[in-house]
């Protein structure tokens, strides 16, 4: 039986839906510090002196939600961009 997170990181992962902006490296990111302690964590799972608080499978657990998370925002980036390209497009086609 899977073990639910602790209550620090199912709030960490609510929040990830709900605000996922605030979620990524970029300097003065909210929780841009956070994010990059999981990164830590997750490319040297025996450093356990960097989030000491969290198991390995919660620190997964974050980081697979941020990378979720990053590739829908990606997504829409892109969706965004493509659609403000067809749009200039149009007003050079004179549409």
């Amino acid at each position: 039986m899977a073990k639910e997170p602790c209550e620090a990181v199912a709030l960490l992962l609510t929040r990830m839906d709900s605000n996922p902006q605030e979620f990524s490296f970029a300097k003065g990111s909210k929780w841009g510090d956070i994010i990059q302690m999981v990164y830590q964590r997750q490319q040297d799972t025996s450093n356990k002196h960097v989030l000491v608080a969290l198991n390995d499978k919660e620190c997964t657990m974050v980081w697979d939600k941020f990378i979720d998370t990053s590739k829908k925002l990606l997504h829409q980036e892109f969706i965004r961009r493509i659609l403000d390209v067809d749009k200039d497009e149009g007003a050079k086609d004179g549409n």
